[in-house]
């Protein structure tokens, strides 16, 4: 398979490592009368995450690549943005829409790239990972109102 496309999944291993981690950050700091949802909210998306990350480091290793793996490296190569401040409630759920958003669009990117190369089997991950993505995207917005 093109070396191409495991390039360009390792970009997207590193922004979902990234945006993990983000949730996480969120999860562990959020505070306000929308604590207890949001809370909540954070753990089944970082949840969700953990296996996103694991599917696309998989699907690289299916590809003959080899997965980033260190914080470093994801750091070095993710195109979304770590987030060391503690922001509030409505300005983390408007960061991890407008990181969703991002998502989106790069999974459309290497799905249009995978397909190209056809690779249907990447392309199948990308259509579900975009899917999802815009879901949350699209409840996290409605939250904001």
């Amino acid at each position: 398979m093109s070396n191409d496309i495991v390039k360009e999944m390792n970009l997207l291993l590193a922004d979902e490592m990234v945006f993990y981690q983000k949730l996480r950050n969120f999860h562990w700091n959020v505070r306000g009368p929308a604590f207890f949802q949001l809370h909540t909210k954070f753990e089944e998306m970082y949840t969700a995450s953990s296996l996103t990350v694991d599917q696309i480091a998989e699907r690289i290793r299916a590809l003959g690549g080899r997965p980033l793996s260190t914080m470093k490296e994801f750091l070095d190569s993710s195109r979304i943005s770590e987030q060391s401040d503690v922001p509030s409630a409505n300005h983390m759920v408007g960061e991890l829409q407008s990181d969703l958003e991002k998502l989106v669009e790069f999974t459309n990117g290497l799905r249009k790239s995978a397909g190209n190369a056809g690779d249907d089997t990447t392309v199948a991950l990308m259509d579900d990972l975009a899917d999802a993505h815009e879901q949350d995207a699209w409840m996290l917005k409605a939250w904001l109102g």
